[in-house]
């Protein structure tokens, strides 16, 4: 069969809603917020620092992808089986408009492979179908806790939901390289922090909403992003301080009987520094007993 008249088998998927997450939709919000994707009923929360869209260069993806986020869910709860649509529909002509609005947040990218993406100069001819590797990070994570084999295609949102501490959008944080920084350099960075720690205020009032309070694994990969939630966050109260997390090697741990909160870096392979699978293999033997929680 030739790649132009290859077209992937569409999937379907009882969905079940818990109770918490419809609620989510009950009143009018008029922020419309990120709300995440990938399993609602699942028993692992992973929250990332932040989407990194270019909003200028790709608005497009940015709408599909992010903004329509609320309104996609509010959608998907009218329904009890949802039909994902595969968005490698023409592999010669690379990710089309149709496969952006075939996006659904319950399993997005369905039928990507679980290979570190590759785009040539930009050219979506040379587009091999992988993931971020942040996505097969997440991937690895997940297949270890749940003790699963390598699976060709990205499926660990079956498993898990996943949402961000900011909702804004950025490719890249501003970094200074220099000891003595350019003073635009230093005003833009001081800014980007600004903007942030606002984001991440704003949004922890959703994350102390009983639907993301309820996970009995929540993992924070998020780096210091984290530390601008406390207290008052996953519905833990004044009790919920850093100061109580565990310091583990490479990462923090804090317990209740009923939850488990890993605290650990970005997990993405950035500028070299790719993320250890001892990390994630620890990682995941230290949350796996929560599953039967």
């Amino acid at each position: 069969m030739s790649k132009r008249q290859y077209i992937p088998e569409p999937l379907t998927i009882e969905v079940e809603y818990p109770k918490s997450f419809l609620d989510l939709f009950q009143s009018t919000r008029k922020d419309n917020p990120f709300i995440g994707y990938g399993n609602p009923a699942a028993k692992i929360l992973i929250i990332g620092q932040e989407v990194t869209w270019d909003m200028d260069e790709h608005k497009q993806e940015y709408y599909h992808y992010c903004l329509k986020n609320f309104r996609d869910w509010q959608e998907n709860i009218k329904h009890r089986n949802i039909t994902i649509q595969g968005d490698i529909q023409h592999p010669e002509d690379g990710v089309t408009t149709e496969a952006f609005e075939r996006f659904n947040p319950l399993y997005p990218h369905y039928l990507r492979y679980n290979k570190r993406m590759y785009i040539r100069n930009k050219d979506w001819h040379t587009f091999n179908y992988g993931a971020s590797s942040t996505w097969i990070n997440y991937q690895k994570l997940i297949d270890y806790i749940c003790k699963k084999s390598k699976p060709e295609i990205i499926d660990f949102v079956r498993n898990s939901f996943i949402t961000e501490l900011s909702e804004l959008s950025r490719p890249h944080n501003i970094v200074i390289k220099s000891s003595s920084p350019n003073e635009n350099v230093l005003e833009e960075k001081k800014k980007q922090a600004k903007a942030t720690e606002e984001s991440i205020s704003r949004r922890c009032a959703l994350l102390n909403e009983p639907f993301y309070s309820q996970f009995p694994i929540i993992i924070m990969a998020c780096g210091p992003y984290a530390s601008k939630i406390f207290p008052y966050t996953f519905g833990l109260g004044e009790q919920f301080k850093k100061e109580q997390f565990e310091q583990k090697k490479d990462y923090k741990v804090y317990r209740t009987n009923d939850r488990i909160i890993i605290w650990t870096r970005q997990l993405s392979d950035h500028r070299g520094n790719k993320v250890p699978i001892k990390l994630l293999e620890d990682i995941a033997n230290e949350v796996r007993p929560y599953l039967k929680k």
